[in-house]
């Protein structure tokens, strides 16, 4: 049904897992209250500045770099009209303009769910549990993490308490008996 393009396929336990987390986050979504579903909107579009953080955080030897070079270039550039704030301003934006992006498109899915109480997002779902191309496109295949990550508190319908399960199983799915108790669930929930 769902299936990530960048997802490990050499995992059996993985895709399986994946594809019922997006179920039960559909379903779960589908079934939620619409004010629920909003202020989980308004959380992400109010987090997004933060967002852009980590991956300076996690690229700090590029950003060190960056500096440097600035820092030491500064005398070369003095007589060049604003050379130096462009070489920062150019340097940031060559760096984390991947991460910029994604924030944007997160903040804009947020402010959409936010606006529209959570509908445009249960018009998605409702997509992709039809198995509809574009809804699963936009879903599965997007950079949609952090909205099911945000949302995943805000389901309906029980679907919180399976969603929550599954992931501490799979969590644990690398001893014998944790791999054990995952494949026992999701047979359970094939049945």
């Amino acid at each position: 049904m769902f299936l990530n393009p960048a997802l490990d396929t050499s995992n059996p336990f993985l895709v399986e897992v994946e594809e019922k987390l997006y179920e039960y986050f559909c379903k779960g979504v589908i079934l939620a209250n619409g004010k629920n579903l909003a202020l989980g909107g308004g959380m992400l579009v109010l987090m997004s500045p933060l967002g852009i953080l980590i991956p300076m955080l996690n690229s700090w030897h590029k950003l060190l770099l960056l500096l440097l070079v600035w820092w030491f270039s500064i005398d070369y550039l003095a007589p060049y009209a604003y050379a130096s704030e462009a070489l920062i301003y150019f340097g940031f934006l060559g760096l984390f303009w991947k991460a910029l992006l994604d924030e944007i498109q997160n903040l804009f899915k947020g402010f959409l769910i936010f606006i529209t109480w959570g509908g445009a997002l249960k018009l998605l779902c409702q997509a992709c549990l039809n198995k509809n191309f574009f809804g699963q496109a936009i879903l599965v295949k997007g950079k949609n993490e952090k909205i099911v990550a945000s949302l995943a508190g805000v389901l309906g319908g029980g679907f919180r308490g399976k969603y929550d399960r599954l992931v501490d199983l799979y969590l644990n799915s690398n001893t014998d008996w944790g791999r054990e108790a995952l494949r026992e669930f999701l047979d359970k929930e094939k049945n």
